[in-house]
């Protein structure tokens, strides 16, 4: 590309990247922020609606990989993307239409998380790589507006399911989802490293080998183990976050309130980001992101009412906010680039399998026996235990560079 070819194909990504990216969010907020209100308004209790959110994080498991790896090694995320947006249009009218018959509709649910978890994973690969293509690409803007379209849809759309009722969420939905592909049709095909279509080579590694070499990897492994365990509180409280406002006599209209203060606290911190990261360590910023979490959480323990419930998500910011961002450099960092994209859909995707199936499965087990307060007091206790081992993590990769540098001298 010659030099006003590389500034235009900037110009066009840093408009429609960001939008694409804001639209699909605005999306995963839409149906999944208020799928629980939904089920509950079907009569089921929160055992159910947790199974039904173990069984979308247990396919996870196995499609998230293996879409990092086809984005690492045959397909632009374009392409994925666009393809998953499509099939989210007819899908989002399939449980409303099946709500009488549990296969179908837990089916629906199931395939649609598939497409909407990935979307910020692959979101997130696709600016990296456009970055070491063409680079000019400013990752906290597009992060940013993600967050502010997963904020204004909680707070338009909950404003509207609470005066219409939550069946019109699955039309509202396909409307965003038919708006991104619009966003996404304009911006350019731009492969990685693994994806040169002048040659013949590919990436030397199947998906197997992908993982054995993962495997091996001492600070992969024990980042994935602590991102379980700080997932489960997180998961919990996500996914029955309605049913803590519903405690507390809120409505719809309330949990897209709290859910829009959840979102937009992250904008600033998604910003200030890149200033944070020249200045710290990845490793320290995420250290302090971790304990934000638990603060988060503890303020939602202690919440007496509806505001305080809503103003304890403004830890948020600081919390997902920069842990987020922190996550994909920091993956960078302890894995080889040309897996890097695999390595990430790999941790999502186990994290979000185990953490909810803890944190969804057995919290809705935990709520329906013994009340959501007691259920997440737990929570918060094992969010402290992963926070402790990502902490071990750092001081045995130090020692193991403390120990190099000795025998190298």
């Amino acid at each position: 590309m010659n030099s006003n070819t590389v500034w235009n194909v900037r110009k066009k990504n840093n408009v429609f990247l960001p939008a694409a990216f804001m639209t699909a969010q605005a999306g995963y907020s839409i149906y999944f922020g208020f799928i629980v209100s939904y089920l509950t308004a079907q009569g089921m209790n929160s055992t159910g609606i947790g199974f039904i959110l173990m069984l979308c994080a247990l396919f996870n498991l196995f499609s998230q990989p293996l879409l990092g790896f086809i984005s690492d090694t045959y397909f632009p995320s374009k392409q994925i993307l666009l393809v998953m947006a499509i099939i989210a249009v007819p899908l989002s009218f399939v449980l409303p239409i099946a709500i009488a018959i549990p296969v179908i509709a837990v089916f629906s649910i199931v395939l649609m998380a598939m497409i909407e978890y990935s979307f910020a994973n692959l979101f997130d690969t696709w600016i990296v790589q456009l970055n070491e293509k063409i680079g000019g690409i400013h990752y906290p803007f597009a992060k940013g507006m993600a967050s502010f379209g997963y904020a204004l849809a909680s707070l338009i759309v909950g404003k509207i399911l609470a005066a219409v009722g939550t069946g019109w969420m699955f039309f509202i939905h396909a409307l965003v989802m038919g708006l991104l592909i619009l966003f996404l049709l304009p911006l350019d095909k731009v492969t990685c490293k693994n994806q040169n279509q002048n040659t013949k080579k590919r990436n030397s590694l199947s998906l197997l080998q992908t993982a054995k070499v993962l495997a091996k990897n001492q600070d992969y492994v024990l980042f994935v183990a602590a991102y379980i365990l700080v997932n489960v509180g997180m998961r919990f409280i996500t996914s029955f976050y309605p049913t803590l406002i519903a405690v507390r006599g809120g409505n719809e209209g309330d949990l897209g309130v709290g859910f829009f203060l959840c979102s937009m606290s992250e904008v600033p911190f998604i910003f200030l980001f890149s200033k944070f990261s020249k200045r710290l360590r990845i490793e320290h910023i995420m250290l302090f992101a971790l304990s934000m979490f638990a603060v988060k959480n503890i303020g939602m323990y202690l919440s007496p009412n509806v505001l305080a419930l809503q103003l304890s998500q403004l830890f948020q910011g600081p919390s997902f906010g920069l842990y987020l961002p922190a996550v994909v450099l920091y993956m960078r960092k302890i894995t080889p680039v040309q897996i890097s994209a695999t390595a990430l859909m790999l941790l999502s995707a186990v994290t979000n399998a185990v953490g909810s199936v803890a944190g969804n499965f057995f919290g809705g087990i935990f709520i329906d026996q013994f009340g959501i307060y007691p259920s997440i007091l737990i929570c918060i206790v094992i969010q402290l235990v992963g926070t402790a081992v990502f902490f071990c993590s750092l001081v045995l990769r130090k020692m193991k560079r403390t120990e190099k540098t000795a025998i190298t001298k």
